[in-house]
C-alpha cells in the first residue's frame, strides 16, 4: 500500500508543478487584470481580435505601457492580450474598438 501511496503522491506533485509551469509561462491567471505590461519587443502589432487573422490596427514600440483588461485564447491556442484603448499613445485612433496583442509580446516589468 505505501508503493501506491508513494506513487499517487508524486503523480499529484507532477500535475501540481505542470499547473504552476503554464502558469508562470502565461505570466497570468484570470484573477488579475486589469494589469499594467510593458512591451518586449523592437515593434508589435496591435490586432482588431485575438488572432492572427485579424486586422492590424495599431502599433507598439518596445518599453511602451499598455493596461491588459483580459486574457482570451485563440482559435490556434496562443494566448492574446485584451487592451484598454485609454492606455494607448493618442495617436491611436482606437475609441471604442476592442484590440488585442499576442500574451508573449508583453512582460510585466
Amino acid at each position: 500500500m505505501k508503493k501506491k501511496t508513494g506513487y499517487l503522491a508524486g503523480a499529484v506533485a507532477v500535475v501540481l508543478v505542470i499547473a504552476v509551469v503554464i502558469l508562470v509561462m502565461h505570466g497570468r491567471s484570470a484573477g488579475d487584470f486589469p494589469q499594467t505590461m510593458y512591451v518586449a519587443e523592437n515593434i508589435c502589432k496591435i490586432r482588431a481580435g485575438a488572432g492572427q487573422e485579424y486586422e492590424v490596427v495599431g502599433l507598439l514600440a518596445k518599453g511602451e505601457s499598455v493596461v491588459a483588461l483580459e486574457m482570451k485564447e485563440a482559435k490556434d491556442g496562443q494566448t492574446w492580450y485584451k487592451l484598454d484603448t485609454a492606455s494607448l499613445a493618442e495617436e491611436l485612433d482606437l475609441a471604442g474598438k476592442e484590440c488585442y496583442i499576442r500574451s508573449d509580446l508583453l512582460v510585466l516589468n
